[in-house]
């Protein structure tokens, strides 16, 4: 066992590195933590200057060694028409309950992409970048574009003015005619009962001789999102924009901070098999792309800032005056289970509340806790006492592991005048105060690891209750009361200015009230529990009053659902301890009467121990008795005299 001052420099080790930890933590979220960044040039690089060595994974192949797809800017075919011009922007709406789409005949693209929430679309989101400078339609990049893999067209389409061909509120129909040469129409329809638009793309041949459009490795053309997603919650403390994808009934993903300079990233590009779908997902929204067609493979180029990413529709060729036909789907939507399983299959495992398949089975659990939370509002309509009740339901199953913590707490309190005798009658010989501990806790019949046991089986379900409030879809924009408007945003209820750029008391900005009230409760909870004799040096005591305050600062500008949940949670613990106090009963730590029937049997370590004492005592005995060594001396007898 340690000494008096050894326990102080421990302790003063430990404070120190806590205080350390805090800072670190504080600043690394203030200064270091990444954070949304606008795009400054929404087209990406197209062509690196060198290509780094593709990665050993199966499932992210190089596209072919040459040069991206041709782009004749410099020297347009005659059959193209003239580059688009203001007059050719009129805008084109396509609405319904979950979706309002803007497109632009320039390309036939995306300019405005607002999924509709709240019951007076107070919630509603943008998630087309804008681009930062006012620019014509014709030179800017936006979602739903078409690159072709041919010589004459590459990236043209989408600087032309296409034809409305059929519109309604639900669907729209654009033509562009290559004289000649081709007809291109781009179809969208969104699907009344998902965030879903059905795209289709269709080539008719006009030509005299069979077109070929890609050919082996290259794709045909390339239907793409970009630049980036503008959801505003890409600075989601803890949850990073992130591309993922589902190939072979398996799930992969990769953030798009690592994009820039990734290992399957060739000549700016990668290129992903045959995904089932591939998907860029932030904290609360999805947009994603599925073929309905086989062979065409997932697309991605850019950085962190600015990136496109699709699908490339395998090669094909046309006969003269045939028309060839690819369909996709088009998932645009908040990142919530029911919304992404209304889209199609498995799209709702891009909602993951762990990253890492190691946590495969708190990440279900995390999702049923999430549908309890769900059930619950669906009675009572307001998440904030939801988050209360699932709080006290969760507190309530694990209730017989809170009490045998408990119990053993209190029974280890009662062994301590005894456990500091022991520590003085064996200060100078460590292993006998251990025996002698380990004795007295077999005599009293306790267990030092009771304590702890209930403390582990609890902390997954409440770190899948902690995970899933701290990105559930469903608390985005939600009320609890009063000033309390938002509960995945930190509660904020008075604002001081004036600590916004001083170092480290910017952390404290806002006055976030539910992590105050949690430091509080959660010390007092402290000062209730049964303390162990470790636990009762005034050091240890120190540290475990600055641990509350320390996991306070950490929290404090976390949403305020994830806050209200340990207010919660602290609250209800401090009320079982009332009530196991109050009901639970004395515990016993009198000794073990022994059967004197039945002797115990002696363990080997044991019998042997005292067959060795037993042999030095018989050793010790005969030495008393013959103190010259224990051997006779030998006299020679005399001889007889004849």
């Amino acid at each position: 066992m340690w000494e008096d001052n050894q326990d102080k420099r421990a302790a003063r080790s430990q404070m120190i590195g806590i205080v350390l930890l805090t800072v670190l933590f504080i600043v690394w979220i203030q200064w270091l933590a990444p954070r949304h960044v606008p795009q400054e040039d929404p087209a990406p690089d197209r062509v690196a200057e060198e290509a780094p060595e593709p990665a050993d994974d199966p499932g992210v192949e190089p596209p072919a060694d040459t040069e991206d797809f041709p782009d004749p800017a410099d020297d347009p075919a005659d059959f193209l028409p003239s580059v688009a011009t203001a007059e050719d922007e009129d805008e084109v709406y396509l609405e319904n309950d979950r979706l309002r789409l803007v497109f632009t005949p320039v390309g036939a693209r995306l300019v405005r992409a607002e999924v509709r929430l709240g019951a007076e679309d107070e919630q509603s989101i943008q998630l087309v970048p804008e681009p930062e400078e006012e620019a014509a339609h014709a030179d800017a990049i936006y979602p739903l574009g078409v690159e072709f893999n041919d010589d004459n067209l590459g990236q043209q389409l989408d600087r032309r003015a296409w034809e409305l061909a059929e519109h309604d509120e639900r669907r729209a129909v654009f033509s562009l005619e290559l004289p000649n040469h081709a007809e291109v129409r781009k179809a969208f329809e969104l699907d009344p009962a998902a965030h879903v638009v059905d795209v289709e793309i269709s080539y008719r041949n006009l030509g005299d001789e069979t077109q070929q459009l890609g050919m082996d490795r290259y794709p045909s053309y390339i239907l793409h999102w970009g630049p980036n997603i503008d959801s505003g919650d890409t600075d989601h403390r803890l949850i990073p924009q992130t591309l993922v994808w589902r190939r072979t009934g398996e799930l992969d993903s990769m953030t798009t901070a690592d994009l820039a300079g990734a290992p399957g990233m060739v000549r700016g590009v990668m290129t992903l098999p045959e995904p089932e779908w591939i998907a860029v997902k932030s904290a609360h929204f999805v947009v994603g792309f599925r073929g309905l067609q086989e062979g065409a493979d997932g697309w991605v180029t850019g950085d962190e800032d600015a990136f496109r990413f699709g699908l490339a529709s395998p090669p094909f060729h046309v006969a003269p005056g045939e028309e060839h036909v690819d369909q996709f789907q088009l998932y645009v939507g908040p990142s919530e289970m029911n919304a992404l399983g209304a889209a199609w299959a498995t799209l709702d495992e891009a909602l993951r509340f762990f990253e890492s398949d190691w946590f495969a089975f708190m990440d279900s659990f995390s999702k049923f806790l999430l549908g309890l939370l769900n059930g619950v509002y669906s009675v009572i309509p307001n998440y904030g006492v939801a988050i209360i009740l699932l709080t006290a339901g969760v507190r309530l199953i694990i209730l017989p592991l809170t009490y045998k913590q408990m119990m053993s707490m209190k029974k280890m309190q009662a062994l301590a005048p005894e456990m500091e005798e022991l520590k003085k009658q064996y200060s100078e010989d460590p292993q006998e105060l251990q025996r002698q501990t380990m004795q007295l806790y077999k005599d009293r019949g306790v267990n030092p690891l009771a304590g702890c046991l209930p403390i582990f089986l609890q902390m997954p379900v409440f770190i899948s209750l902690f995970r899933m409030l701290y990105v559930a879809f469903e608390l985005r924009g939600a009320p609890f009361f009063a000033w309390i408007d938002d509960l995945s945003q930190p509660d904020r209820l008075a604002h001081f200015a004036a600590l916004s750029d001083v170092p480290f008391l910017g952390h404290f900005e806002y006055l976030n009230v539910l992590p105050i009230l949690a430091a509080l409760t959660m010390i007092t909870s402290f000062k209730l529990m049964p303390q162990g004799a470790a636990a009762q040096h005034p050091q240890q005591k120190m540290i475990m009053m600055a641990m509350p305050l320390v996991f306070s600062i950490i929290c404090y500008n976390f949403s305020s659902g994830l806050n209200l949940y340990i207010l919660t949670s602290t609250l209800l613990g401090i009320a079982q301890h009332f009530a196991i106090m109050k009901f639970g009963g004395e515990v016993n730590v009198e000794p073990k009467k022994k059967d004197k029937k039945l002797p115990r049997k002696k363990h080997f370590y044991d019998a042997a121990q005292q067959r060795k004492r037993q042999m030095a005592k018989e050793s010790r005995r005969q030495q008393h008795a013959n103190p010259s060594g224990g051997q006779a001396s030998k006299r020679k007898k005399p001889s007889k005299t004849k």
